[in-house]
């Protein structure tokens, strides 16, 4: 360690988007940082989170009770600030994430000790960095959203899948204002209109 910091000057060096620090470790009751790792104490939890050449963080253990429960570990591509994926190794669960060029997210996958998948997400981008889709499965249930979009800013189509099955489709025209059309067996069967995100109407089928 080099140096010990004021709480908030610690918390500000963090890399907020892909520390093994969270929003639960914001106001610490202890912290200390140096160029190559920082401590924060909250409570029974202790996180040692320790850097690269590039202070990037590289691997990071959490205590809680005196007994590690978690081990994480990050890889980078280059001199890139943004890990191309994180491992995050419990006692029962293994979590892996990972991040596009831009620092999207692009999958989340947790598996249990004996490594049989428990969840997975997925996300996809376009080439301005919006949202183009996004699923989740766990267990046999798979939710899947495709967002379309216009040449007008607000202007989009989001469409919802459980199971392969259309849920429902939502047609914004401003951030505020969009028609929602729920479907059930692949037949329209109730219409909701949104205004300023206030439900103004509903037409069923």
């Amino acid at each position: 360690m080099k140096s010990i910091l004021p709480l908030a000057s610690a918390c500000f060096v963090l890399f907020s988007s892909f520390s093994a620090f969270s929003q639960e470790n914001a106001q610490p009751s202890y912290a200390r940082t140096g160029r190559d790792s920082t401590i924060l104490v909250t409570g029974d939890e202790w996180i040692l989170e320790e850097y690269d050449q590039l202070t990037r963080p590289s691997s990071a253990l959490t205590w809680v009770n005196n007994a590690i429960t978690v081990e994480t570990s990050w890889v980078y591509e280059g001199n890139s600030s943004i890990p191309t994926f994180r491992i995050d190794t419990k006692e029962t669960e293994t979590i892996e994430q990972k991040w596009d060029s831009a620092g999207n997210p692009v999958s989340r996958e947790s598996k249990d000790a004996e490594g049989s998948i428990l969840e997975r997400e997925s996300w996809t981008w376009d080439e301005q960095n919006r949202l183009t889709s996004y699923e989740k499965s766990a267990g046999a249930v798979v939710t899947r959203k495709e967002i379309r979009y216009s040449d007008e800013p607000y202007l989009k189509t989001v469409d919802f899948f459980r199971n392969s099955a259309m849920q429902s489709r939502s047609v914004y025209t401003d951030e505020d204002d969009w028609t929602e059309t729920i479907y059930r067996n692949g037949l329209e069967i109730l219409t909701i209109e949104w205004v300023d995100g206030i439900r103004t109407g509903m037409v069923s089928r």
